[in-house]
């Protein structure tokens, strides 16, 4: 999993070979977030990005959003503000409190090891397209 929680690890990671598809909308909240002025990154925002071998184990681990037990699948203690399904990715970006810090997740529609995080995907694709 890739977590960016600083300008230093952004800058990295636009840098680095990352799914193409990625770089646009990292760039895109990196610009919009760079408009803070006085804020560092890890003040603002953190940004996980699902690798393969990834588990749900491991995404629990790393973000703040607590995973919470629900059927066959866990779901996500918090709603996402937003859900965007790009080309091959889901983005889901939830705020985790009142002044605006959150987590923007990104996970392949494709590619995903475990079964459970692309149904934790799907559940908010799914809410979204009955809205």
């Amino acid at each position: 999993m890739l977590v960016i929680r600083t300008a230093e690890e952004m800058a990295r990671a636009l840098d680095s070979p990352i799914h193409p598809e990625l770089k646009q909308p990292l760039a895109a909240h990196w610009e919009r977030l760079s408009e803070y002025e006085g804020y560092d990154l890890s003040e603002l925002a953190e940004f996980a990005i699902v690798e393969p071998g990834d588990t749900l184990q491991d995404l629990s681990e790393v973000i703040e959003v607590q995973l919470g037990e629900g059927g066959v699948a866990p779901a996500f203690s918090l709603t996402p503000e937003i859900v965007e399904q790009h080309e091959s990715w889901t983005e889901l970006v939830f705020i985790y409190s009142d002044d605006g810090f959150g987590l923007v997740l990104f996970i392949p529609t494709a590619f995903v090891t475990d079964p459970l995080i692309s149904e934790l995907a799907k559940r908010h694709l799914n809410k979204l397209a009955a809205h």
